[in-house]
């Protein structure tokens, strides 16, 4: 694995400020191409900034290749972002502004 790769699951549904939203953030290890890695207990760090939080502990451990992050959605989405890194990868950054 080279790199991170996040993916946002809303289940169709925008993350909502003001609601105590919560919504689930997938970290997936991936070589060069893009294509995922599935590497079991792999130590993933995440960091959040602005109005949200993480509410599972970091480290996060992958099962085959990917992590979940449960995020809390707080007042405003305004500069909302999480950052997953891992040793040697290519950390990713996921922007939840609209």
């Amino acid at each position: 694995a080279t790199a991170i790769a996040l993916r946002l699951d809303a289940s169709g549904v925008p993350p909502t400020p003001h609601v105590k939203d919560k919504v689930f953030v997938y970290a997936q290890m991936v070589d060069a191409n893009g294509n995922p890695v599935h590497t079991n207990n792999f130590e993933l760090k995440a960091e959040v900034e602005g109005d949200i939080k993480l509410l599972n502990q970091s480290p996060i451990t992958t099962s085959r290749g990917e992590g979940a992050l449960l995020i809390e959605i707080g007042e405003t989405l305004n500069n909302a972002k999480i950052t997953v890194s891992g040793n040697g990868l290519t950390p990713a950054t996921l922007l939840l502004e609209q």
